[in-house]
């Protein structure tokens, strides 16, 4: 074995590994045949040496020697080990594992439902720079088709509920299985609010919209509303009013929870109408959004209205179940990481709308996802090193 595949044993089972470097003059140089490696030992025992094929395969037998398979042995699916294991195929997800294969890391990227996060809510990409063919659905598709050209293996319906970060390596539990690694991206996304109306995720994409930014081009001079009072509702109709022709804001309170100066620029647009103590209680249409019912909160009557657009903004909560006791976050539970992407867990990383970011665009997400896996290679170097 290589002296750089001992350094990683030495990484991953610390004290129970003991390294004895030698070299070509030596016996056991001579032997194998490498310039340089290293004796292993094994709860004091050394372990014959040879030139192993697959390194995580060598793994499993020190395992088996130190006892570690019983608590193994307690997992339904299988045991996975890799180098970098990412968490979420949205556009940072991706992007991550693109850059991790790409450097020769075994890298695995989970995802507990199908490809694309939060991109899925969209129909069409306009602001992705140098992607014109439009589709969400087809860029996802290009991101998943090179990253796994390069040797990304990706699971998906693989639902993450535990993570434990070591040290010396960290675990990660999805469905039955266990992944083991030396570094973690986490891509997991958010989950924006839903109104919870029987025909929502069906509008989803063809008239339902929950970011502003994202759509609003596909709207210029249509009706659109926007649900919600708060930060993100504003931004959403200050900044939808540049493209339809008018903005009504459904709201259900008789006054508006963002801070004053949104409130100030909102109240004062002429294109935008305030709908207060009001909800939206249907959606309608036939192959996309073409009207919506409204109840009035005051006196109970309701009424429809016909527009072609309904921006939902009633907030947004990260994927943090099952990491947020483990990472330092914000008091919106997103994760809080430097320009390198680290997180407050040596070996984990964080990319995507999960962290605490200005914005969140696929273009962003895509800087995330790359800075990330740089930062993770460098880890690892550094691991290999020590």
């Amino acid at each position: 074995m290589a002296l750089e595949a001992s350094k990683r044993i030495k990484t991953k089972f610390g004290e129970v590994v003991h390294l004895e470097d030698f070299t070509l003059e030596s016996d056991e140089g001579k032997q194998f045949n490498v310039k340089s490696s290293s004796n292993v030992f094994v709860n004091r025992k050394l372990l014959p040496i040879k030139i192993w094929s697959d390194q995580y395969e060598f793994e499993r037998h020190i395992r088996k020697i130190i006892g570690k398979e019983v608590e193994d042995e307690k997992v339904n699916g299988n045991i996975h080990y890799c180098d970098v294991l990412i968490v979420g195929g949205g556009p940072a997800g991706l992007t991550a594992g693109l850059y991790c294969a790409r450097a020769k890391r075994r890298t695995i990227l989970l995802e507990g439902q199908s490809l694309g996060g939060q991109i899925r809510t969209t129909h069409r990409i306009e602001n992705y720079p140098g992607f014109v063919e439009g589709s969400a659905v087809k860029l996802i598709e290009n991101m998943e088709r090179q990253a796994t050209d390069f040797g990304l293996k990706i699971d998906i319906f693989k639902k993450v509920y535990r993570i434990d970060l070591g040290p010396p390596f960290k675990r990660v539990y999805a469905a039955d299985d266990i992944y083991e690694c030396n570094a973690v991206i986490l891509a997991c996304g958010l989950k924006r609010n839903e109104l919870g109306l029987e025909r929502e995720s069906a509008f989803g994409g063809k008239g339902v919209s929950y970011c502003g930014v994202c759509d609003a081009n596909l709207f210029k001079g249509k009706q659109v509303a926007v649900v919600g009072g708060g930060d993100s509702a504003m931004e959403d109709a200050i900044y939808l009013s540049r493209f339809a022709a008018h903005v009504f804001v459904v709201h259900i309170f008789d006054e508006l929870q963002a801070n004053k100066s949104l409130q100030d620029v909102a109240l004062q647009n002429q294109k935008i109408t305030f709908l207060w103590k009001h909800k939206v209680e249907e959606i309608n249409g036939n192959s996309a959004l073409s009207r919506i019912t409204l109840r009035d909160l005051t006196s109970g009557s309701r009424k429809e209205f016909n527009l072609e657009g309904l921006f939902i903004a009633i907030g947004a909560c990260p994927h943090n179940d099952f990491y947020k006791d483990k990472l330092s976050v914000d008091d919106q539970g997103y994760v809080l990481v430097n320009s390198e992407m680290e997180t407050s867990v040596p070996g984990v990383f964080a990319a995507g709308d999960m962290r605490v970011t200005p914005l969140r665009q696929v273009s962003t997400a895509v800087g995330d996802g790359a800075i990330a896996a740089i930062s993770a290679e460098k880890y690892l170097a550094k691991l290999e090193s020590e």
